[in-house]
C-alpha cells in the first residue's frame, strides 16, 4: 500500500492508467472514486481532482458491484469501491469502466446509451468489450487468461439476468476476447 495521501494515490494511478490507454476523449469525463473520510475525490478530462458532489446527488450504490458507469447530466461517470482503491484490481475496474465509458459516448447523450441497454442480449454485448478490457489488464499483471475468462463469463451471464446458457457466453467471451483484440488506446 502507498504511503501516498489517499487522494494524491488516486491522482497517481488515474494518471498511470490515463497513460496507459493513451489520450482521453471527451467521453471519458470523469471517474468517481469513492474512499474514506475526506478523501473522496472526482477525477476530471484533464486528471485534476475535485471534491465529490454529495452522495444525495449520486445514484444508489448497487451491491455486490466493485465499479460502475452511470449517467449525471448527460455524460457518463464512473464509481469504485473505496476498497479497491491500492489493490492491483483498481487498474482492472478502471480499463472495465472506461470501455462503458466509451460505449456512452458513441451516443449523443449518456442516458440513451443507458435506456439502449434494456435486454439480456444488450447487456451481454455491453459487458463483454468491457469485461475484455479487464482481462487483458488482468493477464498483464499476472493473472490466469482461462480461470479469469470463466469467471468474466460466469459474471456476465449474471449480470443479464441468467436466462443465457452460461457456457455459451463463455464461448462468446472467448471468441471476441482474444489476446490480439484492440481494446481501448491499444493501437
Amino acid at each position: 500500500m502507498s504511503t501516498q495521501a489517499p487522494s494524491s494515490f488516486l491522482l497517481s494511478a488515474f494518471r498511470a492508467f490515463a497513460r496507459r490507454v493513451g489520450p482521453l476523449r471527451r467521453s471519458v469525463v470523469a471517474v468517481i472514486c469513492l474512499v474514506p473520510a475526506s478523501a473522496d475525490a472526482q477525477f476530471r478530462q484533464d486528471g485534476s481532482a475535485a471534491l465529490t458532489p454529495p452522495a444525495s446527488s449520486l445514484p444508489a450504490t448497487p451491491t455486490g458491484f466493485y465499479g460502475y458507469t452511470f449517467c449525471r447530466n448527460g455524460l457518463a461517470e464512473s464509481w469504485v469501491r473505496a476498497d479497491k482503491i491500492g489493490t492491483t484490481e483498481l487498474e482492472e475496474l478502471l480499463a472495465h469502466e472506461a470501455v462503458h465509458r466509451e460505449q456512452a459516448a458513441r451516443f449523443p447523450v449518456c442516458e440513451d446509451w443507458l435506456k439502449s441497454v434494456t435486454s439480456a442480449k444488450r447487456i451481454i454485448e455491453a459487458e463483454i468489450p468491457a469485461y475484455c478490457a479487464q482481462l487483458k489488464v488482468a493477464v498483464a499483471q499476472g493473472g490466469n487468461r482461462e480461470a479469469l475468462t470463466r469467471d468474466f463469463a460466469f459474471r456476465i451471464a449474471a449480470q443479464s439476468g441468467g436466462m443465457e446458457n452460461r457456457m455459451d457466453i463463455r464461448q462468446m467471451f472467448a471468441r471476441d476476447c482474444t489476446e490480439a483484440t484492440p481494446i481501448l488506446g491499444d493501437g
